[in-house]
């Protein structure tokens, strides 16, 4: 729902040096040798070799002798990737003593840029079979009550059950079958936990405990949370051992040293919950959902009848436009004067102080990306507009200094007023104020440098098979939601299907 040829200009441009292997080694590669020198006297020849690039971070092997290391290289620019930064690079130091991360090496902080020694050992989705599923339950167990004790902590509201039907989204049924007991557990207290329950994150060590060698995801949750999400990765594996699982990670969690602020039975039953629901196919992930939907519509082909070649799943917002009222207006309004005036709230408010204004310089090919990433977006109806509402649009100073520069005859109101005079008699309820039936009413160079440089995850793959679409025109299916009618896309055309 906005121009997505901006976007991919952008990401490229303040991304280059980060997705450059070669720049990347000409300038950390010196420095981040005599780190590791330096902290354990590895000496030798040295190699690094790139290992995985993912969304905040590019994962690099250094191999210094015999002794072999893991670096992260978080992506900059971003908020989220700083904030990953530094609670990643804190847990892992509070952890070192009792083996819950690899060795922490050091860090190169302005670069965000993470240096821990591998431990070599087995992965834990490779080691563990239904014969050991009890005693490796316990080794999660023992691991996420050690954390506990070590993570920082925050007072917090609400029940479980808030928190599991709106941040955990179970099936409704699912989760409604226990609303009594999950609503009489209240949430006192948030913990810095590892929400990333992949089994293939954890290795295993010697000694039988289990060692988190890809921290990627932590995030302020009720206490134990990332034990019931362990729960719940070793119950989808072993269906059959549920109880086993159970067992072991409760009496493992003890190990550890982890509390609760149940009761023994009540804490059992609460893992239990989480080892029996079934997640909402929403949020299963989406390359498995996409490629469901790709199947049963190829199926449905005739022997002379093209295939759909690649498949997409998009969030969905379903549209519904309403009158905008005259208190968020007011409220845009007054909030585009100020930042003009005192930018300095912006830092207050505690965001990112505004970066310099730079020229929005695009190449051909960033001007013209395949219209499968339009047919993307246009499938998902502007899921991540919706947030605009209390965002204010994601303007910022620099966003309007910008715009000023095209309209000098405009004061701070006049800068105001003309983005007021952009809004639509309807607006998407509880979207955006600039978010309407056709998109975004604001022109590409009055938007905010936030909504032209996003890319959600399911833009970002489109954007990986964007040679690939441009070259061969390749028949594209795109899902947006679980229930949502799935589109085909061919060459520049879309329609719905039915029956898919």
């Amino acid at each position: 729902m906005r121009d997505t040829s901006q976007a991919v200009g952008l990401v490229d441009a303040r991304n280059q040096n980060w997705a450059d292997f070669r720049v990347f080694v000409q300038q950390f590669g010196a420095q981040i040798c005599k780190l590791v020198n330096a902290a354990t006297g590895a000496s030798g020849a040295a190699n690094i070799e790139p290992a995985g690039k993912y969304y905040l971070y590019t994962l690099y092997k250094l191999t210094v002798g015999s002794q072999a290391f893991d670096i992260q290289y978080f992506r900059p620019g971003s908020s989220l990737s700083d904030l990953a930064f530094n609670r990643l690079s804190g847990m892992m130091k509070v952890g070192q003593d009792d083996q819950l991360f690899q060795r922490h090496i050091g860090f190169i902080d302005e670069h965000m840029i993470l240096i821990a020694q591998a431990n070599g050992g087995p992965a834990l989705s490779e080691k563990i079979a239904t014969d050991s599923v009890d005693a490796w339950s316990r080794a999660l167990g023992r691991w996420h009550g050690a954390i506990s004790q070590k993570a920082p902590r925050r007072t917090a509201s609400g029940t479980m059950y808030n928190y599991l039907r709106h941040l955990y989204r179970g099936e409704k049924h699912d989760v409604d079958e226990h609303r009594d007991f999950l609503q009489s557990l209240p949430v006192l207290e948030e913990v810095l936990v590892n929400t990333n329950s992949r089994l293939s994150h954890y290795t295993c060590l010697s000694d039988g405990q289990v060692c988190l060698t890809k921290p990627t995801a932590f995030r302020m949750m009720p206490l134990a949370w990332g034990l019931l999400e362990s729960g719940l990765a070793l119950s989808k594996r072993f269906p059959d051992h549920i109880e086993q699982i159970v067992d072991g990670l409760v009496q493992g969690w003890a190990e550890g040293g982890g509390q609760s602020n149940w009761e023994h039975a009540t804490f059992r039953e609460i893992v239990k919950v989480f080892c029996t629901i079934e997640p909402d196919t929403r949020h299963i992930h989406e390359s498995h959902l996409a490629q469901g939907y790709l199947d049963a519509f190829n199926s449905t082909r005739g022997r002379e009848e093209p295939r759909v070649e690649l498949a997409f799943q998009s969030p969905h917002f379903d549209v519904k436009l309403k009158q905008p009222t005259k208190t968020a207006i007011k409220a845009l309004r007054s909030r585009l004067i100020d930042i003009q005036c005192a930018p300095q709230i912006v830092e207050a408010e505690g965001q990112r102080p505004d970066a310099p204004i730079e020229p929005k310089v695009r190449s051909a090919a960033q001007s013209n990306p395949s219209n499968a990433l339009g047919a993307l977006c246009g499938a998902c109806s502007g899921y991540c507009c919706q947030f605009g509402l209390q965002n204010h649009a994601y303007l910022k100073a620099s966003d309007l200094a910008a715009f000023s520069e095209t309209r000098p005859d405009l004061d701070h109101e006049g800068i105001a007023d003309a983005y007021i005079d952009k809004i639509k008699s309807r607006h998407a309820r509880n979207g955006c104020l600039f978010q309407g039936s056709k998109g975004c009413s604001l022109p590409r160079d009055m938007r905010s440098q936030t909504c032209n440089a996003y890319l959600c995850g399911s833009a970002r793959q489109v954007l990986a098979n964007e040679a690939r679409l441009q070259k061969s025109k390749a028949r594209v299916l795109f899902v947006a939601g679980s229930k949502g009618a799935p589109t085909l896309w061919s060459d520049t055309k879309t329609k719905p299907l039915s029956g898919a």
